[in-house]
């Protein structure tokens, strides 16, 4: 893996697994129920967080099979600003058409596998992607447009902290 993607990586999977170890250790009554009325409970927000990983690393792993991309780092770099600043908010934002919703009847145990395969999923592609795409614009968000694979993961980790801070905000209401 390229040196300046293996640190944003590191950092993503060092913090989707201390929100799980947060989540393993909670009662049921507490991750299976909706965090408010007629949203998501904490485990259909990890599992909608596997989802959006999951459909981003299948996309890149289809356009990296033949696509010629673009070398434009100020403008991937602005969209990459745009898109995370946006997802350290508060703000709600309905997920990108094409993303399947939540299951209500998942497991904390099938998300926690989905996990596990995902991260193994994206850690064999980031190993595999050829230093000469490193800094190419190769991954097109829905929203922004296209972003470089480091941009990739940081959205990965602004997307996580956003639904982090949605559940322990869930959490804190719960202990009062």
């Amino acid at each position: 893996m390229h040196k300046s993607i293996q640190n944003h990586y590191s950092k993503l999977i060092a913090d989707y697994d201390k929100l799980l170890q947060t989540v393993n250790v909670l009662p049921a009554e507490i991750i299976y129920q909706p965090m408010q009325e007629n949203k998501w409970s904490v485990v259909q927000t990890l599992q909608h967080l596997n989802f959006s990983f999951i459909s981003s690393i299948n996309y890149l792993k289809k356009k990296l099979q033949g696509d010629i991309f673009e070398y434009n780092p100020i403008a991937g770099w602005v969209r990459s600003y745009l898109l995370n600043s946006q997802l350290r908010t508060t703000k709600k934002f309905k997920a990108p058409k094409g993303l399947p919703e939540p299951i209500q009847l998942t497991t904390i145990e099938t998300v926690t596998k989905e996990w596990n395969t995902m991260q193994s999923d994206l850690k064999q592609l980031l190993d595999e992607l050829p230093n000469n795409l490193v800094n190419k614009n190769i991954f097109r968000h829905p929203r922004v447009g296209l972003i470089n694979a480091s941009q990739m993961i940081t959205f990965f980790s602004a997307h996580l902290y956003h639904h982090e801070q949605q559940i322990q905000h869930y959490l804190s209401e719960k202990k009062r």
